[in-house]
């Protein structure tokens, strides 16, 4: 099923059904993807385990995060049933938190091979400026690199140099 997508949806909201009945006429997976998902589904017994070790591993890179975060005292949002947290990067910025600098720290950050959004990406997020989204939910080798990398930006944008970063 490499490169398939899917999704589901379970609610009792009938609502949310006509909704997604409506959409579901253009929107449809094949009868093949339906039949893998379905015997996915049905072997509880992976399915159990497959829940139980993906939350351990969230839980776990939720963690390096926070730690990192913990460790250059940069306030955040501690994560609740999610793949990402914000984190609140205000004390770097060389003035106050403002649109055309977030956009110069996030292309800083992908010069050093990371890739943290901004709170400008995303529409109808509460956040004020200066919150950037780091994704957690990816192998925990990448995420370790990401932090160290991170780490290095840190200290580069605070000295204003640039720094090579290794493959």
């Amino acid at each position: 099923m490499s490169g398939s997508r899917c999704a589901m949806v379970y609610s009792q909201n009938t609502n949310v059904h006509k909704i997604l009945q409506d959409k579901m006429k253009f929107h449809t997976v094949s009868g093949i993807v339906q039949m893998k998902l379905s015997a996915i589904l049905r072997d509880t017994t992976w399915l159990n385990y497959f829940l139980v070790e993906s939350r351990v591993r969230l839980q776990q890179n939720a963690s390096l995060v926070m730690k990192t975060m913990d460790k250059h005292e940069i306030p955040y949002l501690k994560p609740r049933g999610t793949l990402f947290l914000w984190v609140n990067l205000g004390k770097i910025f060389k003035e106050e938190p403002r649109a055309e600098e977030e956009t110069l720290i996030f292309n800083k950050m992908l010069d050093h091979r990371i890739y943290i959004p901004s709170s400008l990406g995303f529409k109808g997020t509460h956040l004020t400026d200066g919150y950037f989204r780091i994704v957690y939910a990816v192998p925990s080798k990448v995420l370790a690199l990401a932090m160290h990398r991170f780490e290095k930006f840190l200290r580069a944008y605070s000295l204003n140099e640039d720094v090579t970063v290794e493959c």
